[in-house]
């Protein structure tokens, strides 16, 4: 397991998780109108066409490990008519919690590099009334990240931009679009090139970045086949689809 791996998931879990404590929290003033807790999920989650397909799937998958985890919280402050902002508290704590307990379950790879989103956390904002992400630490390390990729890749990169067509083969225009411009990028990065974090250049090529940690005798193991595949295959690495 790689720091960036850890930080990936990080990323898109506890993201996911706090879009959806969010559509809770917007539909607090109906959820005396459903029989149960467990109804009131269900017709909120209803919509989850409002999300991104990844987060979507990601809901789908959530759900089960998080319903009885919201069912036994809400229910608890419900029979002493307390606002939905405290189970919600108590949900985000939890998570926050697991995250840290859910780390050491694997070993990491020490050599890889340290990305700092694994120290990310879910906060309660109680002036806007909803649960926030802390900020990303890409300002920090954007550079840093690129430096490395390229110091440690550069020929496995330049491979992957020459034969970017044959690899973007089942990409979205729009995604293979802005893989394209972002390893671009990568390759003509230097010290004297002006960064702002704020475009997450390395979000945009996380999926190669993965590919290009994960150890030469290991299998990754991704629920993003469509996306990782074809750059594993190229540089004759182990690929296995887990969705």
């Amino acid at each position: 397991m790689t720091y960036l791996i850890l930080g990936e998931f990080n990323r898109t879990i506890l993201e996911t998780i706090r879009k959806l404590l969010n559509t809770f929290l917007k539909n607090e003033d109906i959820i005396n109108n459903f029989e149960s807790i467990d109804i009131f999920i269900n017709d909120v989650i209803k919509d989850i066409y409002f999300f991104s397909n990844q987060e979507a799937s990601r809901i789908i998958k959530l759900i089960p490990y998080l319903r009885k985890e919201i069912e036994l919280k809400v229910e608890k402050y419900q029979k002493f008519d307390i606002g939905l902002k405290y189970p919600i508290q108590k949900i985000i704590d939890d998570a926050n919690v697991y995250r840290l307990t859910f780390l050491k379950e694997f070993k990491i790879l020490k050599e890889s590099y340290e990305c700092q989103n694994i120290i990310r956390r879910l906060t309660f904002n109680h002036k806007e009334h909803r649960v926030s992400f802390e900020k990303p630490y890409c300002s920090l390390c954007e550079k840093k990240i690129l430096e490395y990729f390229k110091r440690n890749y550069i020929c496995e990169i330049k491979l992957f931009q020459n034969n970017i067509t044959s690899l973007t083969l089942r990409y979205r225009q729009d995604e293979k679009e802005k893989l394209v411009k972002s390893l671009t990028f990568l390759l003509e990065f230097d010290n004297g090139i002006k960064l702002d974090g704020r475009h997450h250049i390395c979000w945009n090529l996380i999926d190669i970045f993965l590919v290009l940690e994960a150890p030469k005798n290991s299998v990754i193991l991704t629920t993003n086949m469509r996306h990782q595949g074809p750059f594993a295959k190229c540089i004759y690495k182990q690929i296995s689809d887990l969705s």
